[in-house]
């Protein structure tokens, strides 16, 4: 975390520290002090801002007192060794540092500077200040975490659990050419968020699974960027969060930042309108916005997209002077992402590290106040283990939901799918939110208007889930309506003839609110997170009624092949005159929860099989939904390797044929997977690249020690390209840690 400012990189090594000594509570470090002799002041209100970075700890006691305590005991529960006083009184003294270079940040700043002022003045200055007045309303609300809890009480802040996650820059393969020894490799080294988000272009783009901290890592960037401007850095870029969908419907940029901002801000202390003039200009004298434009999948037309993506070139062509963009997305065509150039960097959001993961985990059951979080912790990573999950845990938005599904039944298995996990989840979430909602309340105001209004209102209270999976498949079917609309269109909605439409409405709105999946946004109800809605969908499509149509989607065929689709061995169709499968008409996330709910349903077994024996197409399917953590059976995984293996090994295919062939079978991953891609590697009659660039470097995302020692295989290969020998080298060199000779001074 050296990439961190001196005061946040604090903050968080205090946070890992308390994680490693089993996260005690706050109580519990008070209780130490006042054992000391003599006693010494380590009170809750004197520890929060040091853990959270809202202060630095002054020289003395108090500081080294806590740091002696939380290293003995870390040491003791964790075996973490111990850094010594001095090196944490260097990075207490850098911190100290740079708050007080911030805090003396020369003259009175002017109406529009966003420096540190001592005290009342800070107000004041803020309040006379619109841009100050935005900066820190955006920061209130970037504290919150944007994901509900199943327990009782408020989720802890974003900034208290936040793991900083690492991105990679994609590169995209070049069909013909021979990639540079450092292409693709796992162990090159990773870049930074802040590295990556600063970079200086004038825009980048972000890619990410579904749940894989998108919306977290822009909300973190433009918490720590206005915290640096708090603390007197200089504003060269100001942050400003805007979710992709805000243009989908064509509104000038600064006419959508103004819209968002002031309907988002309001409740955290944005106490006027900002005017449109205002994300029209430069923030300050020098500097540019910074637009954080969140969510560009999730506008779900493609029309749609490709005119918020010609937005966003329009700015940087008219008014580059005033823009800089960060543009976050599930993976979409490269064909949609190039509509912005080649040239624009695209960085891989990579999950958490093991070791992100159980801090993480460490910090949620602390934030939750269990007893022994770090005993919890352990007993939750074994959890995960045994059932299979430990790697889609690594997600934050999986990890977020598999805490707390484990922390509310300790006891209990996890769930062993994606699908399972959301179906718990959801149960949960609905199942609290049913013992306090507001609906109840609404229903009871309309018994005046007699026995038919109760009726009524009882039974959509009965029937809400069944009608939140209904407005789940409108708004994924590209419905637009309002949540409210659509509800009320609904034939088992109707409104009484006796209540007048305002109480009705009133009634109807009080439901979505109750539905404890459902939260209020721009005048409308949205789904917690885009998972939940595709989640909900799918459950409406694998309902009994609905199954039927569902499995014709599912062998949905084509005898009509266009290039590169379908492709069997051979790259013929399959014999038999059979059509030849092609993917469904489904996104791949929606698609994983229509699979995992219809999972005991054998004609969906079948299905899955004929995927994975017939073409290549059917092959990557299947090895995307394992990597989504979709529950596929392992004789449907097996036997997609094998096809994989023997496409890669068919010399009638197509060579880009073949390597899409090979990095399914990475994606696939699992134990028939690695020994494939290990025997692959080792295959001379395949061409370098395939066997380097694709097989060995793809086993090292599956198992690193593995691929290290067929890298040195490879190295003494003589039937191998000596280019391709030498990056056999480089590569077990940074895959182990080390570095390659050539490139030490």
């Amino acid at each position: 975390m050296n990439d961190l400012p001196a005061t946040e990189r604090l903050a968080y090594e205090l946070r890992k520290l308390r994680t490693n000594a089993s996260s005690p509570s706050l109580a519990m470090i008070e209780g130490w002090g006042q054992r000391q002799t003599p006693a010494v002041n380590l009170s809750k209100s004197k520890l929060s801002p040091w853990f959270s970075g809202k202060s630095v700890p002054a020289n003395g006691r108090p500081f080294t007192t806590l740091i002696d305590l939380l290293e003995a005991r870390a040491l003791q529960k964790s075996g973490t060794p111990k850094r010594g006083a001095a090196e944490w009184e260097k990075m207490r003294k850098a911190a100290d540092q740079e708050r007080r270079c911030a805090d003396s940040g020369g003259s009175a700043p002017s109406s529009g500077d966003v420096r540190s002022t001592p005290d009342g003045a800070e107000a004041s200055q803020r309040a006379s200040s619109p841009l100050g007045t935005y900066l820190m309303a955006a920061r209130r609300e970037a504290e919150q975490h944007p994901y509900l809890g199943i327990r009782r009480g408020a989720p802890p802040p974003l900034t208290a659990i936040y793991m900083h996650q690492h991105l990679r820059a994609h590169i995209a393969p070049r069909i013909g050419q021979m990639p540079g020894p450092r292409e693709e490799t796992p162990a090159g080294p990773r870049v930074t968020a802040d590295e990556a988000l600063t970079h200086g272009d004038p825009l980048c783009t972000v890619v990410g699974a579904p749940g894989s901290g998108k919306s977290s890592l822009l909300r973190h960037h433009l918490h720590t960027m206005i915290g640096r401007l708090d603390d007197g850095a200089e504003a060269t870029e100001v942050p400003v969060l805007l979710p992709a969908a805000e243009l989908a419907d064509g509104p000038r940029l600064a006419d959508a930042l103004a819209r968002y901002t002031n309907r988002e801000l309001t409740p955290y202390g944005l106490s006027q309108d900002l005017e449109r003039g205002f994300f029209a200009g430069r923030p300050r004298p020098g500097a540019v916005w910074l637009v954080l434009l969140d969510g560009l999948d999730e506008v779900v037309d493609t029309e749609g997209r490709l005119k918020i993506l010609d937005t966003v070139a329009t700015a940087l062509t008219d008014a580059h002077e005033l823009y800089r963009f960060v543009v976050t997305s599930r993976p979409l065509p490269d064909s949609e992402l190039n509509r912005l150039g080649r040239h624009v960097p695209r960085y891989d959001l990579q999950p958490f590290t093991p070791q992100d993961l159980s801090v993480f985990a460490g910090s949620w059951f602390a934030a939750q106040e269990l007893t022994d979080p770090a005993r919890v912790t352990q007993l939750f990573l074994s959890a995960l283990k045994r059932v299979g999950i430990a790697d889609l845990a690594r997600t934050p938005l999986m990890a977020t939901m598999v805490c707390q599904l484990f922390a509310d039944r300790p006891d209990e298995p996890l769930p062993a799918s994606r699908g399972a996990i959301y179906r718990r989840f959801a149960d949960l979430l609905q199942a609290r939110q049913y013992q306090y909602t507001p609906e109840k309340q609404a229903a009871r105001a309309l018994e005046t208007y007699g026995r038919a209004a109760r009726k009524q209102a009882r039974k959509i209270i009965a029937d809400l889930p069944r009608l939140v999976r209904c407005l789940a498949h409108q708004r994924s079917s590209g419905n637009t309506d309002s949540a409210l609309r659509i509800l009320a269109w609904h034939p088992n909605v109707q409104r009484p003839e006796a209540v007048p439409r305002s109480e009705w409405e009133e009634f109807l709105t009080s439901c979505l609110r109750g539905s404890g999946v459902l939260t209020p946004h721009a005048g409308d109800f949205v789904f917690l997170h885009q998972t939940f809605l595709e989640y909900f969908a799918a459950c409406h499509a694998t309902r009994e009624e609905s199954l039927a149509e569902t499995r014709t989607w599912l062998r949905y065929e084509m005898t009509e092949l266009p290039p590169d689709r379908g492709l069997g061995l051979g790259g013929r169709p399959p014999a038999g005159g059979r059509t030849v499968w092609s993917a469904p008409p489904f996104e791949s996330s929606y698609l994983g929860f229509v699979i995992d709910l219809a999972y005991e349903d054998p004609e969906v077994v079948q299905i899955l099989m004929r995927w994975a024996t017939d073409a290549l197409d059917g092959c990557e399917s299947i090895a995307q939904q394992v990597r989504l953590g979709t529950g596929i059976p392992t004789r449907v995984t097996d036997a997609a390797a094998v096809t994989l293996a023997a496409l890669t090994r068919d010399d009638t295919l197509e060579h880009h044929n073949r390597v899409r062939a090979v990095s399914a079978l990475v994606e696939l991953g699992g134990q028939r997977a690695e020994n494939l891609l290990n025997e692959l590697s080792l295959d001379s009659a395949l061409d370098d690249y395939i066997r380097f660039f694709r097989a060995a470097l793809g086993l090292a995302k599956i198992n690193e020690q593995r691929a290290a020692d067929l890298l040195d295989a490879l190295e003494q290969d003589d039937t191998l390209d000596n280019d391709y020998r030498n990056w056999a080298y480089d590569h077990r060199c940074w895959l182990t840690n080390h570095t390659p000779e050539q490139f030490i001074d």
